[in-house]
């Protein structure tokens, strides 16, 4: 994976963007890609949630889901920052 910047969010959900959130789970960490549901008129369509992937997995789909429903942005939530990688890239803080 290529060095990156991603920014940083403290909200859990937002609407104009998919939210890559990192936490632990059994002392390994883990991330899952959300995102507001969004509809083409017949289908509904929302991420699966509460099957958490390896980070590099997560934004596969998080990148996904961006391109295919037009979000502007994927942000990054994570309640803990010592569970960042280095080779994921760099973390910038949240935007005031």
């Amino acid at each position: 994976m290529s060095a990156r910047t991603f920014q940083q969010t403290n909200e859990e959900e937002t609407e104009d963007a998919v939210t890559v959130r990192i936490f632990a789970v059994d002392g390994e960490t883990v991330a899952e890609a959300d995102w507001p549901r969004v509809s083409d008129g017949e289908t509904i369509y929302g991420p699966a949630l509460g099957n958490a992937l390896p980070f590099p997995v997560a934004l596969d789909v998080a990148e996904d889901a961006k391109r295919r429903f037009h979000f502007s942005k994927i942000l990054i939530h994570i309640h803990d920052p010592s569970l960042w990688k280095e080779e994921w890239g760099s973390l910038t803080p949240p935007s005031a």
